[in-house]
């Protein structure tokens, strides 16, 4: 129990405030390359929480499947698993979505990201992480229930000078959006949302993509 709290507030605490940032672009744009979304979702059974791999890619799926309806300019998408290099994409990934909300106007775009998309001669990349935490929902349920039996004991043994009531994180989503621009070396778009609730949800997908794409360039 302790332990599922203290990794889901970690989780938790990456997406704790709300950027957006739309850079100045001298055009539309237009033909821009999906990078395959890079998604993580970790399940809790009540002893543990771990990153489950069979979540995560159905997770992916139903964001590449939502992406469908939304109208980015997408031309094609880059799968980079099993590419040469994939951990440093993997990595770059990761580096910008912890820098660029540090530095929403000044962030470049990672070396093997940008070398990738001009191989191709793609200007823009389009690169979505996202993160979530799903729960066994009778152990959610039995895990309430004994932080209120603890609640309630320690507020009874110390006559009510303490009462500790622990609620444990609760299922949630937390998606990120960046374009890059490789001719001018910039993160031009960045945007990330959170929605509570079961993250295998194909609604909750929807509607989060559609608030994180609402300010898109178009």
């Amino acid at each position: 129990m302790k332990r599922i709290a203290v990794l889901a507030l970690l989780l938790l605490s990456l997406v704790s405030c709300s950027y957006r940032f739309v850079a100045d672009m001298d055009k539309k744009p237009e033909d821009v390359a999906l990078i395959l979304p890079y998604s993580r979702i970790y399940y809790a059974d009540g002893h543990e929480i771990a990153y489950d791999d069979s979540l995560s890619a159905l997770h992916q799926g139903k964001i590449v499947a939502a992406l469908a309806d939304i109208d980015l300019s997408v031309k094609d998408t880059i799968n980079v698993v099993g590419l040469p290099g994939q951990e440093y994409l993997d990595g770059e990934i990761m580096s910008l979505v912890n820098v660029v909300p540090k530095n929403l106007t000044g962030a470049r775009v990672p070396p093997a990201i940008a070398s990738l998309l001009k191989e191709r001669g793609d200007r823009y990349g389009l690169i979505l992480f996202s993160e979530g935490l799903a729960w066994n929902r009778k152990a959610y349920s039995n895990a309430v229930w004994k932080g209120a039996f603890l609640g309630v004991a320690t507020a009874i043994l110390t006559l009510g000078t303490i009462a500790f009531y622990s609620i444990p994180e609760d299922e949630a989503t937390h998606i990120y959006a960046m374009l890059v621009d490789v001719y001018s070396d910039r993160v031009v778009f960045f945007n990330k949302v959170s929605k509570s609730g079961n993250p295998m949800k194909d609604e909750r997908v929807a509607a989060a993509l559609e608030k994180l794409f609402k300010k898109y360039p178009r």
